[in-house]
């Protein structure tokens, strides 16, 4: 896991000097902010203490070897929380990071695959969040719940509750929820939609709730070809880990750009190179900056101005959530995941 900044919401983006904030096998880190101001940090691991590479997965040229296999590590890992303090760092990201602590400890048998985890913090501290489990139908959320962020034991998944209906999501289910609070305190969620046969042209779900509680989902928010400002095309085999970018202090609620781990390959293993890939919303047309306008940012004020992926920024009155085919610039895409 990683850490990397960039002068503008919408990138490039660079890893920072002390990038690494936890070691291989980290991954599926969401992002929430305190009311006390420290940044927590929900993640997937198989030991947060070991750096180790497990055996035959050390990918070196964007491709997994086939030793690597199907390693134990790769299923049923916990979930850990960490939180940085801005008290040591002046309000920034950068850590120290606390030590991680187990999350779900004692509903681990509840529990048969690792959870992709993510939540929002509310005001009082207390937590808001959706995980996953593997089903008969495929992949099933629920909603987690905790009375403080910073009490490990008292975050609890309603594991053998489906958040919602299971004839309303695709067929395979749902999985990455990315949390957030939108307008009006209505919560939002996006998600990949696990696809039956990984059928990505619904890659990107949505789901909105009024209390956090009821959920209601509202369909496909985007796929997974992706229209370039020269003209090209590219569709990508796979479209996962969904998370949003808040680019706009005049407009905290709304948006500016959706980043996703995204697969060029085939999919199959040992052709399976992936790269985060960044793309403006609907939303980014309204963001200024106090940055001169140099050719490059130009070229982004003609990409964004061209009609992007349209997420729906509060509760939407039919229940069927807003999509569109994203445009991205060359620049937007991102580092390597």
């Amino acid at each position: 896991m990683v850490h990397a900044v960039s002068d503008r919401p919408g990138g490039a983006y660079r890893r920072t000097a002390h990038s690494e904030v936890f070691p291989i096998f980290s991954h599926e880190p969401n992002f929430a902010r305190a009311p006390s101001g420290d940044f927590v940090v929900y993640f997937t691991a198989h030991d947060p203490r070991n750096h180790s590479v497990p055996p035959g997965c050390a990918c070196t040229n964007g491709t997994s070897s086939l030793a690597c296999g199907n390693q134990p590590f790769l299923g049923r890992t916990p979930t850990f929380m960490s939180y940085s303090q801005p008290s040591a760092n002046g309000g920034r990201p950068e850590g120290p990071w606390s030590e991680p602590v187990e999350l779900f400890a004692a509903q681990r048998d509840e529990i048969n695959m690792d959870t992709n985890f993510a939540a929002v913090i509310l005001q009082n501290g207390s937590v808001v969040g959706l995980g996953r489990t593997g089903g008969k139908q495929g992949i099933v959320i629920h909603l987690v719940t905790a009375t403080h962020w910073r009490d490990a034991a008292s975050y609890t998944g309603r594991w053998k509750e489906p958040l919602f209906d299971l004839t309303s999501v695709p067929d395979a289910g749902l999985e990455d929820p990315f949390v957030y609070m939108g307008r009006g305190g209505v919560f939002h969620a996006v998600f990949h939609n696990q696809i039956q046969q990984d059928d990505e042209r619904l890659a990107g779900g949505h789901a909105w709730s009024e209390d956090g509680i009821e959920w209601v989902f509202s369909g496909t928010s985007w796929n997974n070809t992706v229209a370039f400002t020269d003209g090209g095309t590219f569709t990508f085999s796979r479209m996962e880990r969904p998370h949003l970018i808040f680019g706009n202090p005049k407009a905290p609620y709304d948006p500016t750009h959706l980043t996703t781990g995204v697969q060029f390959g085939s999919g199959e293993l040992g052709s399976d190179a992936c790269m985060t890939l960044l793309q403006p919303t609907a939303a980014a047309v309204a963001l200024k900056t106090d940055e001169p306008e140099d050719d490059t940012a130009l070229l982004d004020r003609l990409a964004l101005a061209g009609g992007l992926i349209e997420l729906e920024p509060r509760a939407p009155t039919t229940g069927v959530g807003r999509g569109g085919s994203p445009r991205i610039t060359r620049s937007c895409a991102a580092s390597q995941a």
